[in-house]
């Protein structure tokens, strides 16, 4: 007969067996990790919703409901949960042809996409294909990844100058950069480039203080005290409040069989960057 641990393993999500062997000394040390988490995670979250022409409001959701499901289904340490710059490539490229420039379709088109890609993945591991896991090629891998972010850094630079670009190819993106320079808001440049250089100092000089957390603090009071927005520097306004109530999106078959090999990529994708990251981790820290 199993033990009731193998039991209580195969039954119950992991956060339960996390819970019971918890230590009250480790409750600091994780609210300092969580506040930096969600800090962190705010505007590259809201930057990948750009990139599928999403409300900023649908990162944040999205990510609040990833960090849900890591705290409660994630046996690894370290894994990624939630938007990731490949896959929000990848979504997006595969949902704006569907949407033939209808903005009140996308929504709907990603909220499919993302529940084909759990429905595959959840066959995967029923199916036992994680073994896979083992002929990955991890540089591979690890150049489409920094390709992916590349790429998501050159459609954000554009709001560093408050520079207008469209597309999201590397070199043209730079190229549209490069000619319209002249046109660069110096204010919001000059915020912009002195708290990338604060965050760096930071690093260097103080990394026990999370850079991001520090930055976000500054830009709030900035905001509040000294006026960024009457600057002309574009700010993200307002946002819902509130927690969104669950709804099935409006599926059509024609969508569904459009978005079939792209829920696919990205299951695989998905898996396989998760997996290698939380192996990465689990070798380093012997768990």
């Amino acid at each position: 007969m199993p033990t009731p641990l193998t039991w209580q393993t195969r039954l119950l999500p992991p956060i339960f067996l996390t819970l019971r062997n918890y230590k009250f000394g480790w409750l600091r040390g994780d609210l300092i990790a969580g506040l930096t988490a969600c800090v962190v995670m705010i505007p590259s979250v809201i930057a990948y919703a750009e990139l599928v022409h999403m409300p900023p409001i649908a990162g944040l959701y999205a990510a609040l409901a990833a960090s849900v499901g890591f705290a409660l289904f994630a046996s690894s340490r370290q894994v990624i949960a939630g938007p990731d710059a490949a896959i929000g490539l990848l979504a997006g490229t595969s949902i704006l042809p569907l949407a033939a420039g209808d903005p009140s379709r996308i929504p709907a088109l990603a909220a499919t996409l993302g529940l084909l890609s759990g429905v595959f993945l959840l066959l995967a591991s029923k199916l036992r294909v994680g073994t896979i896991a083992d002929f990955l090629s991890r540089p591979v891998l690890i150049g489409y990844l920094n390709g992916a972010a590349l790429i998501l850094a050159s459609t954000q630079l554009g709001k560093l100058f408050a520079i207008k670009t469209t597309g999201e190819d590397f070199f043209p993106l730079l190229w549209q950069l490069v000619e319209n320079l002249p046109n660069t808001h110096r204010p919001t440049f000059l915020v912009g480039a002195v708290f990338i250089l604060f965050m760096v100092v930071l690093a260097r000089l103080a990394p026990r203080i999370p850079g991001a957390l520090a930055v976000s603090a500054l830009g709030i009071l900035g905001t509040q005290y000294l006026g960024f927005g009457e600057m002309g520097i574009a700010l993200v306004g307002m946002v819902p409040s509130g927690t969104p109530m669950p709804v099935i999106p409006p599926l059509q078959w024609s969508d569904i069989h459009a978005l079939a090999p792209a829920a696919l990529a990205i299951a695989f994708l998905a898996f396989s960057d998760g997996i290698l990251l939380a192996q990465a981790f689990a070798e380093k820290n012997r768990y």
